[in-house]
């Protein structure tokens, strides 16, 4: 077994409290979407129009990401153009079916069966993996 590389410069631990407080912000915001939605619902509103909203608040944050990330890293800024609309194309499409479905979803499970769902999704995932492709689960902090 091969041990995992050991940096060469010290981690800086000064951000922590500010991403465990991401951490929590992120699980409590995607914890009460699911009540919101079915708030919504309950007043008329179409899957659609939810969509809409949901895409408008999350299109600037996903942008300001994408223009940190270009003006951070150089070596994206060798990447050809299909490349990259074909990646944004997929990205676009597979972020649209997802919430679409999820949303859609709501109409007919309750909030909490869905949290559920969403929340035991990656240990499915990893059940899924170990049993279908022979993975092995491997302890990461050892």
């Amino acid at each position: 077994m091969t041990q995992p590389a050991t940096p060469s410069t010290p981690i800086s631990t000064a951000n922590d409290p500010l991403g465990y407080g991401f951490a929590v912000a992120g699980a409590v915001l995607f914890s009460t979407k699911g009540i919101f939605i079915k708030l919504a619902y309950a007043d008329g509103v179409s899957t659609e129009m939810l969509l809409s909203l949901h895409t408008l608040v999350a299109a600037p944050v996903y942008l300001a990401i994408m223009v940190k990330l270009l003006r951070r890293e150089n070596n994206v800024r060798h990447l050809k153009m299909p490349i990259v609309l074909s990646s944004i194309a997929v990205g676009i499409l597979g972020y649209y079916i997802a919430s679409y479905l999820n949303f859609l979803g709501l109409n007919f499970l309750t909030a909490q069966y869905e949290r559920l769902m969403l929340f035991t999704y990656p240990f499915f995932v990893l059940l899924f993996g170990v049993w279908f492709f022979g993975d092995h689960i491997v302890d990461a902090s050892s």
